[in-house]
């Protein structure tokens, strides 16, 4: 017990010393939305609606859900921190690293649990713990939600395995209760029952009856029904497709023999690693890495059957990979993100569970080549983790090595747009547009939708309004409810024809359509303000501050609109 004791707190340190750079990071790319924007985290009240509502469902105007995303959890832990520490980045930072480090003393145990010897079991949650893959879901804030089923994945999992020492209705209970968290958690948990059904057959286990299997996967399956009926009441549906691209069948095969390929390499050599990840769909535009990546599962392959009597549970391992990848590969309804390293996440357990095993069948050096292998391992993630310690560095760093990524031109240009970089925020803007031309790329819309709005802006400032009108109205025929074309036509009215009533109706507009719009609350409170509605405008920039504290313009503002209100 004592060496668990001291395996157990090598772990949790190894998670600290690996990831306490990744503390004193600001928010990044999401959490923006997720956390400054977001008033259903601000007090413990709202907690129970966030079992009954899309994860997204703060940003929405009460119009039909569009979002795959059911996290009642994610919204939890955010509520947690915010409780902790308001709309300071670092008890959120906390929490994740937590997380990951209850996640890494999981794997150990669950080790244990298999007849790992303790030595190799410990190499297991090492390798887990350090892995640079894992720098996106524990790095990032919004990576939360990867971290938090992971820690409710394997605990369950663990306590499965402890149904098989005695009390094994108790365990069982418990083990049901965690899934029920990890499924609450994100999507990738509902593999859980696959997985626990693929473990009967791995080499070493007891043999059991067909009808013995099902029974130990029957609480899991109850449980996944509870949570699909919770799902599809708080979302309306189960899944969403919502990308734009034209593939056939065989594209799409390729598509998932490429991804899988790209998921094989980055646990085994996570290198280069990247935010966001530039899709070719068709298979002409990728042929060459999709024959790589059926290679190297091919490889994987022989080399399982070749060493099948020295290592018999290589094949085992390699099965239960591709099964704990399984949730990714619904490319339509995943997001615009077709693949992520935060996916894996789960399915590297799989992996360090098969290197752990390798070190207990092979040659006298092979662990201490293991320990080798958590140092590297451990330095490429403290290099890693300060790309993630905000927006601008994140953007800058991907676009370096992805100049095509439109999605991050159009971030970093909002950026640049807002310290009044006109000249750079252009640049960006066109290379997105640029990259946007044809099909080769998956993409959303709302690309294409935020590239043209940020042309036009740019032209409105420069006093370019014909330009910025028809960049304006080309931004609403692609997206007619989205609120940043009737914000800025608004403003250009207001700008270049002084039609108070108009530019205030298009101002309301936007604030029905993204209610979580700050800039739209600030623009109808200057309008209100020079019409000398002072109270009014008031009201307006205090709601545009309620929804981000952080907003110093409104606060400017507000201040104005308080001394006109003084006697």
């Amino acid at each position: 017990m004592k060496t668990i004791f001291r395996h157990v707190g090598l772990v949790v340190l190894l998670c600290a010393l690996v990831y306490g750079n990744s503390l004193s990071g600001a928010f990044a790319w999401d959490d923006e939305t997720q956390i400054v924007k977001n008033p259903s985290i601000r007090t413990l009240g709202n907690i129970p609606a966030a079992f009954n509502a899309p994860f997204w469902g703060f940003a929405s105007n009460g119009a039909e859900n569009t979002t795959n995303f059911y996290r009642p959890m994610q919204t939890l832990l955010y509520t947690l921190g915010y409780a902790l520490g308001g709309l300071s980045p670092t008890p959120y930072h906390v929490i994740s690293l937590t997380l990951h480090a209850l996640a890494s003393v999981f794997v150990y145990l669950i080790c244990l649990q298999l007849l790992f010897p303790d030595r190799h079991a410990l190499l297991a949650a090492a390798l887990f713990a350090v892995h640079p893959v894992h720098t996106e879901a524990v790095a990032w804030i919004a990576g939360m939600a990867d971290v938090a089923c992971g820690a409710f994945y394997f605990a369950a999992l663990w306590a499965f395995l402890k149904s098989s020492t005695g009390q094994k209705a108790k365990w069982l209970a418990f083990s049901s209760l965690l899934y029920m968290g990890a499924l609450l958690s994100k999507e990738m948990a509902v593999t859980l029952p696959l997985l626990v059904f693929l473990l009967s057959f791995r080499p070493g286990a007891q043999r059991v009856t067909l009808t013995e299997r099902l029974k130990s996967v029957a609480p899991f399956a109850a449980v996944t029904v509870a949570y699909l009926l919770m799902r599809g009441h708080a979302l309306g549906f189960l899944a969403n497709e919502h990308l734009v691209f034209q593939a056939d069948t065989f594209d799409w095969i390729t598509l998932g023999v490429w991804a899988f390929g790209q998921y094989v390499w980055y646990t085994l050599i996570p290198y280069p690693l990247t935010a966001f990840h530039l899709v070719a769909v068709r298979f002409e535009e990728r042929s060459i890495p999709t024959i790589i990546g059926l290679l190297l599962v091919f490889v994987l392959m022989g080399l399982a059957f070749r060493f099948r009597k020295r290592m018999p549970e290589g094949w085992f391992w390699l099965a239960s990979f591709a099964v704990l990848l399984i949730p990714v590969f619904y490319f339509k309804g995943i997001s615009v993100t077709l693949i992520a390293e935060r996916y894996l996440y789960i399915p590297s357990f799989a992996a360090v569970a098969l290197a752990a095993a390798v070190t207990r069948r092979s040659l006298k050096n092979a662990l201490a080549l293991g320990w080798v292998a958590v140092a590297i391992l451990g330095g490429m993630t403290m290099a890693r983790n300060p790309v993630w310690n905000g927006s601008e560095r994140l953007y800058t760093e991907t676009l370096m090595n992805s100049p095509d990524l439109p999605h991050f031109q159009i971030n970093l240009s909002d950026i640049l747009l807002g310290r009044g970089d006109d000249g750079g925020a252009r640049q960006h803007l066109e290379q997105a547009l640029k990259s946007l031309e044809g099909d080769r790329y998956a993409y959303s819309e709302a690309d294409r939708y935020r590239a043209e709005i940020g042309i036009g802006a740019l032209d409105a400032r420069a006093r370019k309004f014909t330009n910025a009108r028809k960049h304006f109205e080309q931004a609403r025929e692609i997206n007619p409810k989205g609120e940043w074309s009737y914000l800025y036509l608004g403003g250009l009215i207001l700008e270049a024809e002084s039609d108070y009533p108009k530019a205030i109706e298009l101002f309301r507009e936007a604030i029905r359509l993204g209610p979580l719009n700050e800039v739209a609350r600030d623009y109808l409170g200057i309008a209100l303000f020079n019409q000398g509605k002072f109270q009014e405008a008031a009201d307006s920039f205090r709601q545009a501050l309620t929804i981000n504290p952080k907003y110093e313009l409104a606060r400017t503002h507000l201040d104005m609109a308080t001394k006109k209100l003084t006697p």
